[in-house]
This record gives structure tokens, sequence and C-alpha cells, in this order.
């Protein structure tokens, strides 16, 4: 019996070692992770400053322990606004952002019937599309929101967008909530400046590639940054008339800006975007999102 009572106690005394081991790792995971938000909220805390530049050696840091943060400001304005373009009705530049992805005109017509769905407030499906009965017989338990997109990650629930997926697995970096609806031709991708602005790929690989300066990297200190639309009619090998044709869809100034910062402790790893809205008259900016990975 004593030696039965022994193992009992061993045994117990074992599990409670366990358990208090596990309880420190969790302790040390949980600690890590708070510190890494830290470092995130560091890099955004400098990134708000109204004079730092988004090549500012001040937005990458590395800490003793395995810590840092590294912080990348852009212009939102590099992205589409998917809002505006579903609210003018005017599909065209999607349509023929779509073909530049090699989506055929079937999948382009049923594509945008599932995000016209999702957006108008009505319940009636389109001849391509899906409103809340589609999405129950689909196995969806949360159909159309029948308003305008609260964030880009909610194109993920519309039903029907298979072939943009297939076809474009990155395609929704290139679309924006938070953008002006006019593109930012000083941070644009190439498949933006082709479908815009009209001109082929080498004219687009061109243009970017004077745009990032000698280095060939973008945001660096060396960054050609186009002020007017000569200058960047020329770089896109046109002329000035033939810029204009586009004008209104484009700008070189971006009011918004998206600033995201990532802060790391070891392997413990925290992001924040943050999109703001700046003014020459207000050089202090406007939060218009916060958001967490």
């Amino acid at each position: 019996m004593v030696l039965w009572v022994i193992a009992l106690i061993s045994f117990l005394t074992l599990g409670l070692i366990e358990l208090m081991r596990l309880d420190i790792d969790m302790e040390v995971v949980r600690s890590k992770d708070f510190r890494a938000r830290q470092l995130a909220e560091s890099g955004i805390a400098i990134a708000m400053h109204p004079s730092i530049e988004r090549y500012d050696p001040l937005l990458f840091r590395e800490f003793e322990e395995g810590e840092s943060y590294d912080v990348r400001i852009e212009s939102e304005d590099a992205r589409l606004n998917i809002n505006r373009l579903l609210e003018s009705g005017d599909t065209d530049l999607l349509r023929r952002l779509f073909t530049h992805w090699d989506l055929t005109s079937t999948e382009i017509d049923d594509v945008l019937g599932a995000m016209e769905d999702w957006f108008d407030p009505d319940d009636l499906p389109r001849l391509n599309g899906a409103e809340y009965e589609e999405y129950l017989e689909a196995g969806r338990h949360r159909g159309p929101g029948n308003a305008p997109f609260r964030t880009i990650d909610e194109l993920r629930e519309v039903l029907g967008l298979e072939p943009l997926f297939e076809k474009k697995p990155d395609w929704l970096d290139f679309f924006s909530v938070y953008s002006s609806g006019r593109i930012d031709l000083n941070d644009a991708p190439i498949d933006l400046i082709q479908v815009i602005c009209g001109v082929t790929l080498t004219r687009a690989e061109s243009f970017v590639r004077l745009r990032t300066g000698p280095d060939r990297e973008e945001h660096t200190e060396d960054d050609v940054m186009f002020e007017d639309q000569q200058d960047a009619a020329a770089a896109l090998g046109m002329s000035v008339d033939e810029y204009r044709t586009f004008d209104e869809q484009v700008t070189l100034r971006s009011s918004t800006v998206r600033i995201t910062s990532v802060g790391r402790v070891d392997e413990h790893e925290r992001k924040i975007m943050v999109i703001l809205r700046r003014s020459a008259q207000n050089p202090t900016s406007d939060m218009i999102a916060w958001e967490e990975e």
C-alpha cells in the first residue's frame, strides 16, 4: 500500500509539473505576442509622423534578442476602389482588367453578376448572379450584404468568384474600399498601368523601371515621383493629348496612404495595417481604418 501511495503521489507530482511547464510556455508565447504587437504599434507611430518619408531608415529597426519592426508606406490609391466601380454601374474597366487576367467573356459576366448582386440593395438575382436563396442552396449561411463591401476580405464570401481566384490568386491585392477612385501612377502595379493607360507590357515595365530609380527597388530614396502629366506621359511613351484620354482615372498625388507595420519577436509576428487620409491643408492625417493580424 505504501508503494502504491508513493507511486500515485509521484504520478500526480509529475502531472502538476507538466501543467506548470505548459502554463509557463503559454505565458512566454503571450508575452512575445504582446511585445510583437508593441513593436508593430511603434512602427505605426513613427510612420504617421508628417515628416517621415516612405524610404526613411527609421521605418526598419532591429533590436537585441530577436526583436524588430518593419514598416511599409504606400499609396492606397494604387488600388481600384471596388465600391466606386460597382456604384457607378460602368464596369468597362473591370471587364478590361479581368480580360487581361485571361478570364473568358462568360466568366467575366458570372463574376460581375455575383459582385453586383452582393452590392445592390435588392433580392432579385441577376442572370449570372446570386442572392440569398442561391447562397442557402450552396450551403452558405451568410448571404449577400446588399450593401457596399466593408472590407476587401469580404469579397472572399461572394459566391461565384472562383474563376478570379483560379486565374489570378492575388487579385484582391489590386482592390481597396478606401482608395479615392483614381489610380496613383507613382505606386500602381504593372497590370493596372497596362489596362488603364492602354499601353503594352514593355511600356508599363519601362515606366516602373524609371519610377524605381537606379537601384530598381521600390520605396528607396532614389525613387522617381512623377509630378506632372508631361513627365508621366513621356515615361509612358505617349503624348500629353493621349495621356489626357484617361486623365480622370489616374492621379500623381495620392491623398490616401496605407501603412503596414510588422513587429517580430523571434518567430512571433504581429501585423497592423492603417489607412490614412491626408491633405495639403491639414498636415495631420485622418485615420479611416485600423486592421490587425
